[in-house]
């Protein structure tokens, strides 16, 4: 990702998230880093995205988010948090 890692999870955390290093039953949200292609979460090649298949599976609604996705929607948080007089 274009972010640092820990940045990223500072500002996950900041939202009222919890970021994780796995992904696990209780995941949401998974973001895929821009180096990665697909259309869907069972094209991306990845550990994690498997492990979201998974879990998906199984039932439990994860979101996948491209690098873009989520940098979108920390800017989207961000201004709607701003108040304007």
């Amino acid at each position: 990702m274009a972010l640092r890692r820990e940045d990223a999870w500072v500002a996950v955390a900041s939202l009222g998230a919890t970021p994780e290093t796995a992904v696990t039953k209780r995941t949401t949200m998974l973001v895929i880093g821009d180096g990665f292609t697909g259309n869907c979460v069972e094209e991306f090649h990845t550990g994690k995205a498997a492990k979201a298949v998974h879990w998906q599976a199984k039932g439990h609604t994860i979101e996948v988010l491209t690098e873009g996705d989520f940098f979108g929607m920390l800017e989207e948080k961000a201004s709607s948090g701003t108040r304007h007089s």
